[in-house]
């Protein structure tokens, strides 16, 4: 990936705002808040607006989680709901495991692509108190927003332009460090709320 390559990236962002901040709230929404790394990264180069982009990236994560939430609530009691209850393998033991790690896995699924929408619908699933879900939800994202910004800004300013090619050739690298930063926030967050709320 050239120097060039990544100017012209963003200044098709900078050139393009309202499209990029939807474009990430669906992909926040979809995948998880994980995706909002790259608006951090293009808000880090002045390509968007700091302002606007917190609140979308939240409101893409709330909305999103709510939406996956209701539609496992909702589809539990129809035929639909019993045709995956009957078909779906382990079903009993993967809600069991679900049950007994309902908070770790909110926590975890802040920074894990395509983790929420699942972790979400099981919730509704389940049928465990809206109340307690999004409490835990909101505590997540209080906790996990701020070290993704910090992380993705850090990042940016990091590797700079030049910087950034030296930094796609030790892809590898990176993505071993990003899994371990990952794992190791994800347990020191999940023992953070696990002690701070006990179970209802």
């Amino acid at each position: 990936m050239s120097v060039k390559y990544i100017h012209d990236l963003v200044l098709i962002a900078s050139q393009n705002t309202l499209v990029v901040y939807l474009i990430l709230y669906l992909l926040t929404f979809a995948i998880g808040d994980f995706s909002s790394l790259v608006g951090i990264w293009l808000a880090t180069n002045g390509a968007l607006n700091w302002f606007i982009l917190i609140p979308v990236i939240i409101a893409a994560s709330l909305t999103g989680d709510f939406f996956y939430y209701s539609v496992g609530h909702t589809l539990y009691d129809t035929k639909t709901g019993l045709w995956i209850k009957n078909h779906l393998p382990h079903h009993q033991e993967i809600i069991d495991n679900l049950q007994k790690r309902q908070r770790r896995l909110i926590a975890l699924s802040k920074f894990i692509p395509f983790a929420a929408p699942l972790i979400f619908f099981f919730a509704g699933w389940m049928k465990v108190h809206i109340k307690k879900v999004f409490k835990y939800d909101l505590i997540a994202l209080a906790l996990w927003q701020p070290i993704l910004i910090i992380f993705g800004y850090s990042l940016a300013r990091t590797f700079d332009y030049l910087g950034a090619q030296l930094a796609f050739k030790r892809l590898e690298f990176l993505v071993g460090l990003v899994v371990v930063v990952i794992f190791a926030f994800d347990f020191i967050i999940s023992r953070i709320i696990e002690k701070g709320f006990a179970e209802e």
